[in-house]
């Protein structure tokens, strides 16, 4: 017997028969232990007798010494004589009672205990062995059953009661150094006792377990899941590296290699709990030393190949985005067709993986690549644009997304595979760009030199403010918000955050459509080109002011009311000194609707342009400061928000310095030197107006300089400098002023900038080690392997949500209550038509819905369909996307179908 048994029986025995000092037990094996053992609160002398006399001077010494005595004795009671008899408690020799003394360890009766634990001998024994000082705690009901006795042996040793509740509590468990030292120090029996009833409670996979945890490979169980995962893709399966790989693996589960099914439920419940982990601040150490040990354990058994085919590969990851590339570069062959589908099912691949929110700027960068393929493969417009007009329209809708999906391109990246893609689609939209930068420039000069007359959707800088902004301000309240040097590119960036995160909406007049973009002066400078939009006129000279002609001009005073004069902030009026936030008098300005309009002037964009060529910068409402602030003041004080610029800017990107000139700027010159390559002469009354010369010599190209190196420059006629964005908006949360409306839709694209405009198939993972070809796959192409899903009707399951019980109940949960049945319905379809995945602008425009609506009213879906916090509907704000789970939707709520 153990010490801990002699202890609980003893106890035991003593709640029967609280006078015994005597205790003998029935016991063939000699006593190695303490002479004297602790029971309750005295020392008890523990002797070994061999026979009845040992037996009688044993009892006499204690007798002598005033202890108790526990007596293990190899013979039967039969044996014992009377006098000894009455000695003993109970007059007897106890036979060994597991039973009893489990039952009073845990407070409960010997009949409540469930029969399967006596008969585990091994689990019987531990419990006792391991039995705390005060005893377990009290059971409800008086009964101890076989999970919570396993509870007490492995999940409280383990620190996790889940590890014997759940597979996955089980293998969360095991990324603890502690889980590998507590199964590592059972007894044999014991553990495999545990792994037998454990499969038979948590699931199969938990059988081939046991020779890893025996191996002392515990911590391994996570990845050899992920690997398990990988060889159960039907696209990796039945290759020929996955044959070898299982001959590899068979000896870590002693010969006996899962089935699918195990294989399956091993990977999947290993993947649900890295993704958990790596959701926590303390698990994400822990994710990444898991992960590499699964790209260790792919090489080891030589499947490093297809690593592409799991989420969960770092190894996979890069191979995805070198597939990307590879995808990319065949694309721009003369001969490919319709490659938006097969890029964007490489993205989606590359947004799915567990690591891609590290690599959200190479997913842009990637996402740019394929719109600007996309652009490419849909060729020259139907009809070529033609006149500054033309062309200018066609820059406004196409042209500065190209500039802008560029401009990111541009940046570079680290990957070998991915810089050689990229430079491909870069020179081949060179190819085709530049020459509708030439005809621009040339249609400009060719206008001015005409004598600038009227454009249709196109506004010189000089007429905007007395010819569109003073009459709107006329009919409600306006903040002209000016940012310096931004140009249509940057634009399209901050217009986009300020309608999907700020809430912001384009919208216009009824009867008098606004500009669609302003072009700036010649020079196309600060000096000169924000004089004229504030002053309203091109006329040279310092004086007056920018503040002061604005404020001093009579038109615009009377145009906007004559109640308040309009006011301008410049750099240096936005903060008050010392102080955070807005200036006192800017926010009492904005705050005053008598006075129609409050000029801003914001400089962040035009000062980085001095900045290093080696930082690349995001246009949105958090970098440009105090852009939230101004917007959040006008939201209150009910203003709409005219954004507009002064003049655009081109980057840096392998600029080459032109002449050298004393007289002129970065990007122009006024030394009356004829033009020389990547330029041309402008020359008319603009630009005798603005600059008091006949003509000026301007860089159409965007790579040519005069200046100084710096992050980007200004003052040439390149579209990206010229064409100044002009847009009015309002807050969601205000209404529209009378005669006006909502433009749609409220986040303008074209067609290409989505690549997915149809279902993508699923590549096949297989690697290098692929089975040979057969005539049937011969010249398919990697996506060609799986099925289609294009077409697909989605089942009629959806119609059974609405009157599903789990649903009801989860309806109270909405902020907005529960949504139509029919708005629900399409809003599923919608999604399981895509796979469950769609871009949340394709989505809104599915839904009929404004962009910036669509965030909330996916939140209020999420409050309804997560239910117990299961993620069943989320936003992945860092791919732009709406995320369905299907098979968990369909799995909560109990549908079929």
């Amino acid at each position: 017997m153990t010490e801990a048994q002699i202890r609980a029986q003893v106890e035991f025995i003593r709640k029967k028969d609280e006078s015994a000092n005597a205790v003998g037990i029935r016991c063939t094996q000699a006593w190695s232990g303490p002479d004297r053992l602790m029971i309750g609160e005295r020392p008890h002398r523990v002797i070994f007798c061999r026979s009845d006399l040992q037996l009688r001077d044993a009892l006499q010494g204690a007798v002598a010494a005033h202890e108790p005595l526990v007596a293990l004795c190899p013979f039967d009671d039969g044996e014992l004589g009377d006098d000894v008899r009455v000695r003993l408690a109970k007059g007897k020799l106890f036979h060994p009672m597991p039973m009893e003394a489990l039952a009073n360890l845990f407070k409960i009766k010997s009949k409540g205990i469930d029969r399967r634990i006596a008969a585990c001998q091994p689990l019987m024994d531990y419990l006792i062995e391991q039995a705390p000082d005060e005893g377990y705690p009290v059971r409800p009901g008086g009964t101890l059953d076989l999970q919570t006795a396993w509870t007490e042996v492995i999940g409280r040793a383990l620190g996790s009661p889940a590890a014997v509740v759940s597979l996955e509590g089980f293998l969360e468990t095991s990324l603890s150094a502690q889980a590998s030292r507590v199964l590592g120090g059972l007894t044999d029996a014991l553990r495999r006792a545990f792994f037998t009833w454990a499969t038979l409670s948590l699931g199969t996979p938990i059988k081939y377990m046991l020779p890893p945890v025996e191996r002392g490979r515990m911590g391994d169980l996570l990845p050899i899941g992920l690997v398990l995962e990988l060889m159960s893709l039907e696209a990796v399966a039945k290759t020929k590296a996955v044959e070898l790989a299982q001959a590899r693996m068979e000896p870590w589960f002693d010969g006996e290699f899962p089935g699918a099914g195990p294989m399956r439920a091993w990977g999947q419940t290993a993947g649900s709990v890295i993704r958990r982990q790596s959701a926590r601040d303390t698990g994400t150490q822990m994710v990444r030393e898991v992960l590499a040990r699964f790209d260790q354990l792919l090489e080891e058994i030589k499947l490093s190949e297809s690593a592409a085919g799991s989420d969960y590969s770092p190894h996979g990851l890069t191979l995805r985005f070198r597939e990307f590339a590879r995808v990319v570069k065949s694309s721009l062959d003369p001969g490919a067709r319709n490659p938006g589908p097969r890029m964007a099912a490489c993205l989606e691949r590359i947004g799915r993986h567990i690591l891609a929110v590290e690599h959200q700027a190479q997913q842009e960068k990637c996402l740019m690549a394929a719109r600007l393929v996309c652009w490419l493969a849909s060729g020259p417009p139907q009809e070529e644009p033609s006149g500054l007009a033309g062309l200018g329209a066609y820059y406004h809708a196409e042209g500065g997304f190209v500039d802008r999906a560029r401009t990111v391109l541009e940046s570079g990246t680290a990957e070998l595979e991915l810089r050689s893609a990229f430079s491909a689609v870069l020179k081949a939209v060179e190819a085709r760009w530049q020459g509708m930068e030439i005809k621009f420039a040339t249609s400009f000069a060719e206008w001015n030199q005409a004598g600038i007359p009227p454009l249709a959707e196109l506004l010189p800088i000089e007429k905007v403010l007395n010819g569109v902004i003073g009459p709107m301000a006329a009919q409600t309240p306006l903040l002209l918000l000016v940012m310096d040097g931004m140009s249509l590119p940057v634009f399209r960036e901050v217009l986009e955050d300020l309608v999907t995160r700020g809430g912001w909406q384009e919208a216009s007049p009824t009867e008098s459509p606004l500009p669609k973009a302003l072009l700036a002066a010649v020079p196309s400078v600060t000096e000169i080109s924000r004089r004229a939009l504030f002053r309203g006129d091109l006329s040279c000279g310092t004086s007056p002011t920018e503040q002061s002609a604005f404020r001093t001009n009579e038109l615009l005073y009377a145009q906007t009311g004559g109640q308040a004069r309009p006011e301008l902030f410049l750099k240096g009026d936005l903060q008050d000194a010392g102080e955070l936030g807005l200036s006192t008098s800017l926010r009492k300005a904005v705050g005053n609707r008598k006075c129609r309009l409050v000029g801003v002037v914001l400089n962040v964009i035009d000062d980085q342009l001095k900045g290093s060529d080696q930082f690349s910068y995001e246009w949105n409402l958090d970098s440009i400061q105090p852009l939230r602030e101004l917007l959040g003041a006008a939201q209150r004080s009910s203003r709409l928000i005219v954004l507009t610029s002064d003049h655009g800017h081109v980057l840096d990107r392998e600029t080459k310095v032109g002449a050298v000139t004393v007289n002129g700027g970065d990007r122009y010159r006024l030394d009356g030197v004829e033009a020389g390559e990547g330029e041309i002469k402008i020359s008319g009354p603009r630009i005798l107006q603005a600059t008091g010369c006949e003509s000026v010599i301007v860089p159409w190209s965007r790579k040519l300089r005069y200046g100084p190196k710096r992050q980007g420059y200004h003052g040439g006629v390149n579209p990206q400098e010229m064409l100044v964005p002009f847009v009015v908006l309002r807050h969601a949360s205000m209404g529209l002023p009378a005669g006006w409306k909502d433009v749609v839709p409220s986040l303008y694209r074209p067609a290409w900038w989505n690549p997915a405009a149809s279902e993508a198939q699923e590549p096949d993972f297989r690697g290098a080690t692929t089975k040979p070809e057969t005539p049937e796959t011969k010249g398919l192409d990697l996506f060609d392997h799986a099925a289609a899903q294009v077409g697909e009707e989605p089942s009629d399951w959806t119609d059974k949500l609405p009157e599903s019980d789990i649903y009801k109940s989860q309806c109270a949960r909405g902020v907005r209550g529960a949504p139509k049945a029919e708005e629900l319905i399409k809003f599923i379809k919608l999604l399981e038509g895509r796979g469950g995945r769609m871009p949340s602008e394709m989505l809104a425009q599915g839904l009929g819905l404004p962009l910036f609506r669509l965030a909330g009213h996916v939140q209020n879906l999420a409050r309804i369909l997560n239910v117990d916090g299961y993620e069943v509907v989320n936003s992945d704000a860092g791919g732009g996307s709406v995320v369905l789970n299907i098979e968990l939707l369909k799995q909560q709520f109990q549908l079929e179908g």
